[in-house]
């Protein structure tokens, strides 16, 4: 069975994103393994501490390494990606070792995808910095479809994310593109 790793751009308990994720892994667990990345303790990347590399940089790299494929939930922080998204992807765009070339990344080649939940842009901006940033970093962008989940006033209230009917749609459209990208029967 493949096997998809979920990043969650947001550390809050109970983060929309975080919600959404569930959502989609619900609609995909039948057909492929889901499992989330745990990051939430990993240092402000730095040169400095590449060698020796943290022993929770080598577990989360690892863990990319193994997925088939990569889906990442993304909020909008003051139209930009959330820091510690930022700060989790350039450890990861780091060499496997130092005697590794350039491009041999926990990242490089991997197929991924991304969706967010965010305020009226459904995290727009934040997905157009994720357009640029991922195949940068050499990831296997798959996005012919990708899900912008807008906020609503009474999830505030309640936080619990609601979906209309159009972003259940677009939602299942992206399963269905990053699946088949992946060779897995939906």
């Amino acid at each position: 069975m493949k096997k998809i790793l979920f990043i969650v751009g947001s550390l809050r308990r109970h983060s929309f994103n975080a919600q959404l994720a569930g959502y989609v892994e619900d609609k995909i667990k039948d057909k492929v393994e889901v499992s989330y990345l745990q990051y939430r303790d990993i240092p402000y990347m730095n040169e400095d501490l590449e060698n020796p590399e943290p022993i929770d940089i080598r577990r989360i790299k690892k863990e990319v390494m193994e997925a088939d494929g990569v889906w990442i939930f993304t909020p909008e922080y003051n139209g930009f990606i959330p820091g510690v998204l930022k700060n989790l992807l350039d450890w990861l765009s780091r060499r496997i070792d130092l005697q590794a070339e350039w491009n041999q990344t926990a990242l490089a080649n991997k197929p991924v995808t991304y969706s967010g939940a965010a305020g009226k842009s459904g995290s727009a901006k934040a997905q157009a910095q994720l357009e640029v940033l991922l195949p940068f970093i050499l990831m296997d962008v798959v996005n012919k479809h990708t899900a912008k989940v807008q906020i609503k006033p009474e999830d505030h209230k309640t936080q619990i994310l609601t979906l209309n009917k159009e972003e259940e749609e677009m939602i299942d459209f992206q399963i269905n593109d990053f699946l088949s990208h992946l060779n897995v029967q939906n």
